[in-house]
């Protein structure tokens, strides 16, 4: 885990923009895949960033990083907090209902295998007393090597499907 005091309060729109902003430049460095799962949170009075970072293949091949999310958002106790990962997703129509049950009949790398799978960068944020909301999606684009080339913003969207955040 690493943290950072920032020398200024930040709202929750400043913490979240600024902790993408960061890992978008972090993606754009490394440039291949590195599908880590990235947490960070923020306390207000310390000022303090800190960051968590899950690999993915730590725990059981069935299991999603976001399995332990709730847990360690639970621990850090923080006033906001925004989760950052490279991720395949499969787009859908049909509002909740249709996401809903989908989502009942796939297991944690289904995804992965489908051909009409989008890779992205997802960002999802909160604040500790759920008023504030944040989602971001990036579609990765990649050349021939495996590197990325360019980070292509979805707009409009509003929320993403999990039951494993608090």
């Amino acid at each position: 885990m690493k943290s950072e005091v920032v020398p200024t309060d930040l709202s929750p729109d400043e913490f979240f923009n600024y902790a993408l902003d960061n890992h978008i430049q972090w993606i754009k460095r490394v440039k291949k895949p590195a599908f880590p799962f990235f947490m960070q949170f923020y306390h207000k009075d310390t000022k303090r960033i800190s960051v968590v970072v899950i690999e993915q293949g730590k725990g059981s091949p069935y299991c999603s990083p976001m399995d332990y999310a709730k847990g360690i958002i639970h621990k850090f106790d923080p006033d906001y907090y925004i989760v950052l990962a490279e991720v395949w997703a499969k787009m859908l129509e049909g509002g909740n209902k249709a996401v809903r049950r989908f989502a009942k009949n796939v297991k944690y790398g289904d995804i992965e295998k489908m051909a009409e799978r989008k890779e992205l960068l997802m960002a999802i944020g909160r604040t500790k007393d759920g008023q504030v909301e944040y989602y971001k999606s990036y579609n990765i684009v990649r050349n021939s090597n495996d590197e990325i080339i360019e980070l292509k913003e979805e707009k409009g969207v509003q929320s993403f499907e999990t039951r494993k955040l608090p």
